[in-house]
């Protein structure tokens, strides 16, 4: 017995558009909800974090997680605040970004700064083991970009019936 093929129907453009944009807000959360347990998780002297996540907020909790056994537990707390505070553009840019796609901008923003600081660290230290954390990085960045796009387009583009 052979089966038919069914052909995929075509998304139309508004359609395409939606669901890109969708997609880079998913990311977009997933960003925040992963770099909120690597901050935790470094904070709590886990060995183990996401890579789909923010590093600056991540390596500002591993300092202050280094630096609280030496300093004090005060410090981790302050640390392990400042992280989480770095982390909140992101939230801000998911809850508005339903609406106005210029919220995606920001996000985009951020990241690119949070990449910059990480090659940054990375080339300073000399730590090129890294390659994964850069794709991951580079392939948000791209995910955001085709988000921004698809906002715009959206604004254009005739509702559907």
């Amino acid at each position: 017995m052979k089966m038919k093929k069914q052909q995929a129907v075509p998304l139309s453009p508004r359609a395409n558009a939606e669901r890109k944009y969708a997609m880079a807000r998913s990311s977009l959360i997933w960003i925040l909800l992963l770099s909120v347990v690597n901050v935790v998780a470094v904070l709590m002297n886990s060995e183990y974090h996401f890579l789909f996540s923010a590093y600056v907020p991540y390596l500002v909790a591993a300092l202050g997680a280094g630096f609280g056994a030496e300093f004090g537990t005060i410090v981790t707390v302050v640390m392990g605040a400042i992280s989480l505070a770095l982390l909140l553009p992101y939230l801000l840019s998911w809850i508005f970004s339903k609406k106005k796609y210029g919220w995606l901008v920001v996000s985009l923003i951020w990241f690119v700064l949070d990449t910059v600081c990480m090659l940054l660290f990375l080339v300073l230290f000399e730590d090129f083991t890294s390659i994964i954390d850069i794709a991951f990085h580079a392939w948000i960045i791209c995910e955001a970009v085709i988000g921004i796009k698809a906002g715009i387009a959206l604004k254009t583009l005739p509702e559907e019936e």
